[in-house]
């Protein structure tokens, strides 16, 4: 019998393809170490469909959850104050909040709203700014992941905050003063090896891998990450690039 999981990874863009064989890199290499039979089986709004099959399923249900985290699926799989690290759904779109795919598509989709008193609260130090203003300040854009916290689900609405983790993120990002590239829609291998092939591998310190096809860059002191992109811009077509400031964010904190 084959159980089928919903896995808290999208697959999207042009790169879809390096982003499939990334994950199934991981998941031979879980088949080789457990009797365990793995098979992709499409995806649900971007969402990773798995199936799992074998004497050790539990096991590889276990290692998937933590690596990788499994969507709830329904609105019945988030109680309250659960964690679950989202997908940033059209940031900007509306005024009163920012959204935030949850995984949850059964029997509809629902979106999770971070409102606006929200964000102001845990970004912004209670300020009054607006949400324009609070995402191009964090660099919040389309398929970035956020973990949240789950406050409410009523009558097909979902209402989350920010987790106190993800918040010292953003705090970690902007004491450091080193500027950070956003990159959405591109492998962590694709990245490096356009960093290496346009020169500006000494322009940075590290690259941090926070999806299959999502990466923050992380600038040495002094280089500008908004330079960087017209310069490696080129060898990523239909990727996303977006400088983060960490000036920009210590005005909001």
């Amino acid at each position: 019998m084959t159980s089928v999981i919903t896995l808290l990874e999208k697959l999207y863009g042009p790169n879809l393809k390096a982003g499939l064989s990334h994950l199934n890199y991981v998941l031979n290499r879980l088949s080789n170490n457990l009797k365990v039979q793995t098979k992709f089986l499409g995806t649900e709004r971007g969402w990773v469909r798995i199936g799992l099959s074998g004497e050790d399923e539990g096991a590889a249900l276990a290692y998937l959850r933590r690596m990788f985290g499994v969507a709830p699926e329904s609105i019945g799989g988030l109680p309250r104050l659960s964690v679950i690290r989202g997908r940033i759904v059209e940031p900007g779109g509306v005024g009163y909040g920012l959204y935030v795919d949850v995984g949850v598509f059964t029997p509809e989709k629902v979106d999770a709203l971070i409102p606006l008193h929200a964000l102001r609260r845990q970004l912004a130090d209670g300020i009054k700014h607006s949400v324009r203003q609070i995402v191009s300040s964090y660099c919040f854009h389309e398929n970035f992941p956020l973990e949240v916290r789950m406050l409410s689900a009523s009558e097909g609405k979902l209402e989350a905050e920010l987790t106190d983790r993800q918040v010292d993120v953003y705090r970690s990002w902007a004491r450091s003063n080193l500027g950070r590239l956003v990159a959405i829609g591109a492998t962590q291998r694709q990245v490096e090896t356009a960093l290496a092939r346009t020169g500006h591998k000494r322009d940075i310190t590290k690259i941090d891998a926070v999806g299959l096809l999502e990466c923050v860059i992380v600038c040495k002191l002094g280089t500008d990450p908004a330079g960087l992109i017209k310069e490696i811009g080129p060898a990523f077509p239909g990727v996303s690039l977006h400088p983060l400031n960490p000036l920009a964010v210590k005005a909001f904190l």
